[in-house]
């Protein structure tokens, strides 16, 4: 009688870690950007709204700076907990706030979740969990990000509209809390916790030698190109999405349109972590690097385009969507590929605090050019394009440098 093979835990501490990712990096920041037309239409200004998208990516930025210390004084599953109901309560300060004093406190509060409960936690988490099929693993647990944008968007407008927007953002917090309670049931620090072995722990496959054949270990030298480089990035995904649907607004689409743009989007997410996190294992990532920074760099460029037209408005979506899976599964991918095993978990961190620590410099920049431009998100575009160039140069160029002959 043939036995059925058991599921490695690790699968399920992925699966922890994916809904826990779909909340905080979803609902806590995808998904949210529907809430900012409606923001507007509150009496914020458009200044006012990237100040919002500021103070979340200080708190996120802040916040990442002390991880390490957190992580070693506290459990790392203690810590995404924590991260859980921080963005619950962000949910319900938004649902209760007044006015824009209260909406700083909710927007603080939805970063430090986010700082807690994002890509460094579940990289490091995922990277002591699996030996083999890391960068899948992490592709698969970030791709639940985008089931927040899809279909939820268009659930969210109907729910502004039908009940307004306190009802809908304390229903959302609720939904947040069951969703957060099932995750951190699952997800355990490390196989040892379990007395388990790393899923492919000395398996042939883990021992392969990796298809980039690269010198690993990051010098001080190249820290001084990869912190920058990743500040560019962050700019480019994090604040470049967060301004996506004022943005729209802008240019003149309905919010029903604008809906269903954000849930393509989404589609694209979760289609493109998977497809990547599959061909950087198997082709090398300089190899797939290369058809995803074509698709940021069309994206944005299409989101330039001010007219409507729903082909543009679509297409602008779904590349920008696949070009957004370079600054988390890429990211993870190419600390992977560069760092030493010794180096990881520290260059996790320093780069996705880089990566936010741009955002943060960068995130009040629309607003104030939208200001100045007759309420054109057009210039901010534009400066996403060259960063997205720039970044795509020098990643691409680490690569090359560290190849071995």
């Amino acid at each position: 009688m043939k036995t059925v093979k058991r599921i490695h835990y690790a699968w399920w501490v992925c699966l922890g870690c994916a809904i826990l990712f779909f909340c905080t990096c979803g609902l806590g920041a995808n998904s949210f950007t529907i809430y900012q037309p409606y923001l507007l239409k509150t009496g914020l200004t458009n200044t006012q709204s990237s100040t919002l998208v500021t103070i979340r990516t200080l708190a996120i930025f802040i916040t990442m700076l002390s991880t390490g210390r957190i992580f070693r004084k506290i459990s790392l599953r203690s810590c995404m907990a924590l991260a859980g109901l921080l963005l619950v309560l962000a949910f319900v300060t938004y649902g209760l706030s007044p006015g824009f004093p209260v909406y700083c406190v909710a927007a603080l509060l939805m970063g430090l979740s986010y700082g807690l409960g994002t890509m460094i936690p579940i990289a490091i988490v995922l990277g002591r969990w699996f030996s083999r099929d890391l960068t899948l693993a992490v592709g698969i647990a970030s791709a639940f990000s985008g089931l927040a944008t899809l279909g939820i968007p268009s659930l969210l407008t109907m729910l502004v509209e039908k009940h307004g927007l306190r009802a809908t953002f304390l229903l959302e917090s609720l939904f947040i809390l069951i969703l957060i309670v099932i995750s951190i049931l699952l997800i355990r620090d490390e196989p040892g916790d379990m007395d388990l072995l790393p899923y492919g722990d000395g398996s042939r496959e883990a021992e392969k030698e990796d298809p980039d054949h690269l010198d690993r270990g990051i010098s001080k030298a190249e820290w001084f190109i990869v912190i920058p480089v990743m500040a560019l990035l962050g700019i480019v995904t994090t604040v470049g999405f967060s301004h996506l649907s004022v943005n729209m607004n802008a240019i003149g689409y309905r919010p029903e349109l604008i809906a269903v743009a954000i849930t393509m989007l989404g589609i694209s997410l979760i289609v493109t972590k998977l497809i990547y996190g599959w061909c950087s294992e198997h082709l090398g990532t300089y190899v797939i690097n290369w058809p995803f920074f074509f698709a940021l760099i069309a994206g944005l460029i299409l989101c330039c385009v001010q007219k409507i037209s729903t082909g543009i408005l679509f297409g602008s979506m779904l590349l920008y969507g696949g070009g957004i899976t370079l600054s988390t599964v890429g990211m993870t991918a190419w600390i992977k590929d560069w760092s030493s095993d010794d180096q990881y978990d520290r260059a996790i961190e320093w780069t996705q605090t880089a990566v936010f620590g741009g955002a943060f410099l960068f995130s009040t920049v629309p607003g104030i050019l939208a200001d100045h431009y007759n309420g054109s998100y057009r210039p901010a575009y534009l400066i996403f394009t060259v960063f997205a160039v720039i970044v795509m140069a020098v990643v691409q160029y680490l690569y090359i440098k560290k190849r071995r002959p």
